[in-house]
């Protein structure tokens, strides 16, 4: 039995996983928003607080759990799909899924030692405890993402995290509320790891059982030296972009305590409304880069880098402009005390729309086998954003944050942008 190529027009293909994706990410960016907005409503400020940096903690760890091979994952499966490379495909699946559990295991209880060591008497560490239950539930639902992106399934890639979960938090979330009024944080945070638990099985079987149809039964394959050795450059360039998307929150929860990392939280979630397109197009152009890379089709792949970059500028406006004009309503649905942090929204607004203006820049790198220029970047930028938003934060409160998050994120864009056009081009 032949594998059937999923990848064999780029641009066209692209517009209609752009669609689908689209439909999917931005509908369950919205729903995402919407819980967000009930999580508040239903909480104090504070305890919002406790719930966010609890969360922002999960992102990293799952991340660090990752290990790389939730990238490494597609971009070898895109090119195994795409050159009928069965026996390889069901390799780097299997040996994926097996790599972030373990590691998933032994991050979770790295981070709780360190946790109660060093956070002893704060105010996070009660929520903290829970929410580490979520680390290996929330890698495998990653992995299991990755493998459904790589094969060219996108909407099966988000639903389960962009719409199932939020769908079951929003369930539960309000049968709390009615039965117990205003609860804290930690109820909220199991029900939260409970969603996850639901979606990720789910995803899980789904995913599973249309690997079994799309690929042939031939035993696996392995590479592990090599894919190891890319997974660990890409473990670096995740972690550094974890870092630098979720750094500043945790810092601000530090230094300027739950009330106002709330606060800040909201500021970003509303903002990431229109980040959220250039997430979807780096997700979707992943594989597409990959397979045009691997027929060295040069034309071709600088036609569709240019498609995908005005497209991504295009859609980032519109949304950063609307949510410009409606920012401080769209800021009240979370409760009145949540305007203060327009200021903040219409500064990390402008960064998304001159990142935009780069485009997926950091796909074309890391599908191109520049790992090591991306992750130094990344790398460099995420310290330099924790460093500028302790020193912001301290003097300009969530506004300073917001310029440093803002100011990194343009500057990594514009360093792998240019790094891109010299060496890939």
């Amino acid at each position: 039995m032949t594998m059937r190529p999923t990848l064999q027009l780029p641009v066209p293909g692209f517009f209609r996983d752009l669609g689908i994706m689209s439909v999917v990410r931005l509908s369950g960016g919205f729903l995402l928003f919407a819980t967000q907005v009930m999580l508040a409503r239903w909480m104090s400020t504070d305890d919002f607080g406790i719930f966010s940096f609890a969360w922002m903690w999960v992102a990293i760890l799952s991340t660090v759990a990752g290990f790389g091979y939730v990238a490494a994952s597609v971009r070898f499966l895109a090119r195994y799909n795409d050159q009928h490379m069965a026996g390889m495909a069901h390799g780097i699946i299997r040996h994926s899924r097996q790599v972030v559990l373990i590691s998933a295991g032994v991050v979770s209880l790295i981070a709780w030692a360190a946790f109660e060591l060093l956070l002893e008497n704060s105010p996070y560490l009660p929520g903290l405890r829970i929410a580490l239950f979520a680390v290996p539930v929330l890698t495998l639902l990653n992995i299991d993402s990755a493998v459904a992106r790589a094969m060219g399934w996108m909407g099966m890639s988000t639903i389960a995290e962009q719409i199932g979960r939020p769908l079951v938090l929003l369930a539960a979330g309000a049968v709390l509320a009615h039965l117990y009024g205003v609860t804290t944080s930690g109820t909220y945070i199991a029900a939260c790891l409970a969603a996850y638990l639901i979606v990720t099985s789910v995803q899980n079987v789904v995913v599973r059982r249309r690997i079994a149809r799309a690929l042939p039964e031939v035993p696996p394959l392995y590479e592990r030296r090599r894919w190891n050795s890319v997974a660990f450059l890409l473990f670096w360039l995740s972690l550094s972009q974890m870092l630098r998307i979720n750094g500043d929150g945790i810092v601000v929860g530090l230094v300027l305590g739950t009330e106002q990392v709330a606060l800040y939280v909201t500021a970003v979630r509303t903002a990431t409304l229109a980040g959220f397109v250039l997430v979807i197009t780096n997700m979707v152009s992943q594989p597409r880069l990959s397979a045009l890379m691997g027929r060295k089709d040069d034309e071709e792949l600088r036609r569709f880098y240019r498609t995908a970059r005005l497209a991504t500028l295009a859609a980032v406006i519109a949304i950063a402009l609307a949510l410009s004009v409606l920012g401080k309503p769209v800021l009240g649905l979370f409760g009145p005390q949540y305007v203060a942090a327009y200021p903040a929204l219409l500064i990390l607004l402008g960064g998304h729309v001159v990142a935009a203006y780069f485009g997926p820049a950091m796909s074309l790198l890391t599908m191109g086998d520049e790992q090591k220029a991306v992750a130094l970047i990344s790398t460099a930028g995420a310290i330099l954003n924790i460093l500028l938003t302790l020193f912001l934060a301290s003097h300009y409160g969530i506004a300073g944050a917001a310029c440093s998050s803002a100011g990194t994120a343009v500057l990594t864009a514009f360093l792998m942008a240019r790094i891109a056009e010299r060496r890939i081009l």
